[in-house]
């Protein structure tokens, strides 16, 4: 069964809104330009509480490393489109 974009995306955006709701942010809304780091803060232990938190909502493992680590260094920010985008492509690929 495929997976949609905007599927993915809706749910995502409810686990962060869920994850980030008793933040004191100045967010407004969590769009697929948010940035996890820059707008939403996120630390180590929100990435993988958010990890858990989207393999436990599909149903199945995802292999992060894929999205956080370029040329074995991790990356400073990720948006919520490339989140998106990253989770909906390995959904879709079995």
């Amino acid at each position: 069964m495929t997976v949609t974009l905007q599927k993915v995306e809706t749910e995502i955006i409810e686990i962060l809104d869920d994850m980030t709701q008793d933040w004191d942010l100045e967010v407004e809304e969590i769009t697929p330009k948010t940035s996890l780091v820059n707008e939403l803060e996120f630390a180590s232990i929100d990435y993988v509480q958010l990890v858990v938190a989207i393999e436990e909502h599909f149903g199945r493992k995802l292999d992060f490393s894929e999205l956080i680590l370029n040329d074995g260094k991790y990356v400073s920010d990720i948006s919520v489109a490339e989140l998106v985008n990253f989770v909906t492509r390995k959904l879709n690929q079995d």
